[in-house]
């Protein structure tokens, strides 16, 4: 595989393109009430309904028909000494929150997604790491990082059709991951590889999954220079 060059202007300095895109993976099975449920259904290493339970201490100053918060300083320097007719008090309350997100699972199948692509690129683009998800150019500065979540949203309409006012094809909510591609620094032969080696190739991973049924590309937005345009399927 040949390195892809960078391009320069006429006084010999280089063009650089900055790019993001948004990759729309809808799931091919939407009869599960949330994300949470998907997740911890097809992920056997955490489990995403465990909770991270805290005490929380609350310290108020009463008197005169009135209760004003304090702070744990406060509290204890009104407790030692005489304050009259005040008071101070402490209230205990327990809150809880799930400790995993359903996004941790999204991460993984983005991960897999670069990593079983990262042979055919490792000529241009550096491995990315276990706990990075960042492809480093192996001869300059640019790097394309990717991220990932959980949206509930419309079917997209395709991005040759698509429009600021007319974005859905239908409004029906459908569970769908979401990956966005950052591409930093690029010249605009690079970018030119990038379209089709980094951005097509972890597209045609993702759409050899049976948990996807749909790919849409939409809020592409490109930098610096014409040539490059937004991808499309």
């Amino acid at each position: 595989m040949s390195r892809a060059e960078s391009a320069t202007n006429g006084n010999g300095v280089d063009r650089t393109v900055d790019k993001t895109v948004q990759v729309v993976a809808y799931l091919a099975d939407q009869s599960y009430e949330d994300w949470r449920t998907y997740a911890d259904d097809h992920d056997d290493s955490v489990d995403y309904f465990e909770k991270d339970t805290r005490e929380n201490v609350s310290y108020y100053l009463t008197g005169f028909g009135e209760s004003v918060e304090i702070s744990e300083e406060q509290y204890i320097t009104f407790s030692q000494n005489n304050i009259g007719l005040m008071s101070v008090r402490k209230e205990y309350d327990t809150d809880s929150e799930f400790i995993n997100r359903p996004r941790r699972y999204v991460r993984s199948v983005k991960n897999t997604a670069l990593e079983s692509m990262a042979d055919d690129i490792s000529d241009v683009f550096e491995k990315p790491s276990s706990w990075r998800s960042r492809l480093e150019h192996v001869d300059s500065e640019c790097y394309v990082s990717f991220f990932s979540d959980t949206r509930v949203m419309g079917m997209l309409k395709h991005q040759s059709e698509i429009s600021e006012d007319d974005m859905f094809d239908d409004m029906e909510q459908k569970m769908a991951m979401i990956f966005r591609i950052n591409v930093k620094g690029a010249s605009e032969d690079l970018m030119d590889y990038i379209d089709e080696a980094v951005i097509a190739g972890f597209i045609r991973v993702l759409s050899k999954s049976d948990e996807i049924a749909q790919i849409r590309v939409y809020d592409c937005e490109v930098e610096t220079k014409e040539k490059g345009a937004c991808f499309t399927l």
